[in-house]
């Protein structure tokens, strides 16, 4: 179980690290710049996370497709495609496109 859950642990600890990093690279520019890379920060890890819940979906269909023996992965290009039109719809909803 730990061989699984290894390479998550380190990707969030490298995304804290980097957000670490990121505020003592400007920490001498004053609390406005902190403030400014604190809330850039939050902003990649929520983008980051949705991401990833995004890919989710992908987990299911690929594992049935596999234990039927379909390895064409065909889901994987329907998840593709429904998420493609999530980021859309996403994307018109946030910028008014």
């Amino acid at each position: 179980m730990f061989a699984l859950a290894a390479p998550v642990v380190v990707a969030e600890l490298g995304w804290m690290t980097m957000g670490m990093v990121d505020t003592l690279m400007v920490g001498r520019l004053g609390p406005e710049a902190i403030g400014a890379v604190g809330l850039g920060s939050a902003l990649f890890i929520a983008i980051g996370i949705f991401g990833m819940g995004m890919l989710l979906g992908l987990d299911t269909l690929v594992s049935q497709s596999f234990g039927a023996g379909r390895l064409d992965w065909e889901p994987t290009f329907q998840v593709r495609d429904r998420g493609a039109d999530h980021r859309v719809g996403v994307g018109d909803g946030l910028f008014g496109h």
